[in-house]
């Protein structure tokens, strides 16, 4: 019965981790996009909303075009923040504040567009644990403006006019490596894993040092039930940014499919450690890891109590404190 609990809040979204979400019922929003320093849309980068003592509302991923939104944002003063962990990027943050007047008796709606242009660190091209990397290829020019009007389409949330402009730029130049990439993340946001798969596999032939590509195909090769090349995809990830929370957490669990149970527990201990001890699906399935596999009682009690901490009402807390204490128990008896 316990295996079977802890088995239904596996983690099935791997691009995802779960967080609190914004207070409020307002009908306010934060809005924006984020570009690197060329005016590109930066994709799969988390952004955070904070509150005037600076504790984290929310946190989510921008879109495939560089995009994130907040809904429902009650009125006050706030601070949009860009997180920019194992990548060549300088964090940036934005002040944002919300009139808590409304007109007429009505709660107050504002739309508040706040986009991010951030610079390079100083040091990037020193540190090694840059994702992006410096990939020149001689594009013909109509494929370039294929391309140019690929991404304008994704900014403007035209996913299907985008996908159609970079599959008409590859048809110019097959190996145009940024809408190989593009189309693989695309296809990957809209769940068409054998494309996206397609897509990132000929991306990586063409620029082996490419991160993004090479965690896009990890995610693809996952989702259809390719085990061994799904971790070989994961692993060449993480050779290139062992600072990505995300590609750590997804080695260890895809070292736990494989039942090699020692190394997963060294990459879900380096995303907790990465991730400083706040996201509460690397708790989760570390307390998978040590209950069922390691039968390491208490640190899986240890870890179900963080899971709680980060997530205080999450539907099955009774459930969990339950487990927790069986977990005691049995470490007490061991």
């Amino acid at each position: 019965m316990k295996k079977r609990l802890l088995s239904v809040f596996v983690f099935k979204g791997i691009f995802l981790l779960l967080f609190l979400n914004v207070q409020g019922q307002s009908n306010n929003t934060i809005s924006g996009h984020v570009f690197n320093s060329e005016r590109q849309p930066v994709s799969e980068i988390y952004v955070e909303l904070l509150n005037e003592v600076n504790s984290v509302i929310v946190r989510k991923k921008t879109s495939s075009g560089g995009r994130y939104m907040f809904n429902g944002v009650s009125g006050g003063n706030f601070t949009v923040r860009v997180l920019t962990y194992g990548t060549e990027l300088e964090e940036q943050t934005a002040e944002v504040n919300i009139s808590t007047d409304g007109i007429a008796g009505r709660a107050p709606s504002e739309n508040i567009q706040q986009d991010f242009y951030l610079r390079r660190r100083r040091n990037a091209d020193n540190s090694p644990n840059v994702t992006a990397v410096v990939f020149v290829q001689d594009i013909p020019a109509e494929s370039k403006k294929l391309y140019a009007k690929a991404i304008d389409s994704f900014i403007e949330n035209k996913s299907t006019d985008g996908v159609n402009f970079l599959e008409q730029a590859l048809k110019i130049f097959p190996d145009y490596y940024l809408a190989l990439e593009r189309l693989g993340q695309e296809y990957g946001a809209q769940e068409k894993w054998e494309a996206s798969y397609n897509f990132f596999k000929k991306a990586v032939a063409i620029n082996e040092r490419s991160f993004s590509c090479w965690y896009g195909l990890s995610i693809a090769t996952s989702q259809l039930q390719k085990s061994d090349e799904a971790l070989t995809a994961v692993q060449k990830a993480v050779a290139i940014n062992s600072s990505s929370i995300e590609a750590q957490f997804l080695l260890g669990t895809s070292l736990r499919k494989m039942q090699k149970f020692e190394d997963a527990e060294k990459s879900l201990q380096e995303a907790n450690k990465l991730a400083k001890g706040k996201f509460a699906d690397i708790h989760w399935n570390l307390a998978l890891l040590y209950a069922h596999n390691l039968k390491k009682y208490a640190k899986a009690a240890d870890h179900l109590e963080q899971f709680l901490k980060i997530k205080p009402n999450d539907a099955q807390s009774e459930n969990v404190k339950k487990l927790i204490k069986q977990f005691r128990d049995k470490a007490a008896g061991n």
